[in-house]
């Protein structure tokens, strides 16, 4: 993490501050004082493989690349907190998109952190109130085409949201630690 640390301190502009967020997550603040076009080629240093020396039972040289989002102040807002959320999206696309790159926040990044930032706050709610209810989809014997059982799939359909997806809100469940009272509204909602 130092040798990663000095490596990041040493390529990026003058002038940054930088800090270690979590795990291997680092977060730097730069303030762009060339024409941005230059500023984004001069990040592109950064990218570059590095050679790091790991000391562990004798000495090791690993290769390190980097991944990162970028959301620009006042651009993408002016709240701290927003801009390190749509920072970590461009970084969760830019990861998506093969690492080693840097993502800059877009407009489809930031409806997708709203869309996301609007199930979660709904959720909770959603199990609470049953909402989130089983649909039935019918088990069949490939062989004698007879139907053997049902699975119960949970699904969630809301008046703002509209439908929404099994794969944005079990996530989202889990992450928040709803996974287990979804799991006794939908066994209690098939149960009844």
């Amino acid at each position: 993490l130092r040798q990663t640390a000095q490596h990041l301190k040493s390529t990026l502009p003058e002038g940054n501050f930088l800090c270690r967020r979590s795990g291997d997550e680092f977060i730097a603040v730069l303030d762009v004082k060339t024409p941005w076009p230059a500023f984004q080629d001069t990040l592109k240093r950064i990218f570059e493989p590095a050679l790091l020396t790991v000391n562990h039972r004798g000495s090791v040289q690993v290769t390190a690349t980097f991944s990162a989002g970028a959301a620009v102040h006042p651009d993408h807002s002016s709240s701290i907190h927003e801009l390190l959320v749509f920072a970590d999206t461009a970084l969760l696309f830019a990861k998506a998109s093969g690492r080693n790159q840097i993502q800059w926040l877009n407009a489809q990044m930031m409806s997708a952190t709203l869309r996301k930032a609007k199930v979660d706050s709904k959720l909770a709610v959603a199990i609470r109130e049953g909402k989130i209810t089983p649909h039935y989809q019918p088990e069949v014997d490939m062989l004698t085409g007879e139907i053997v059982g049902f699975e119960a799939l949970a699904r969630w359909d809301d008046e703002e949201l509209g439908a929404v997806s099994p794969a944005e809100f079990i996530d989202l469940a889990e992450q928040s630690g709803v996974i287990d009272q979804l799991t006794q509204s939908m066994f209690k909602q098939v149960v009844d």
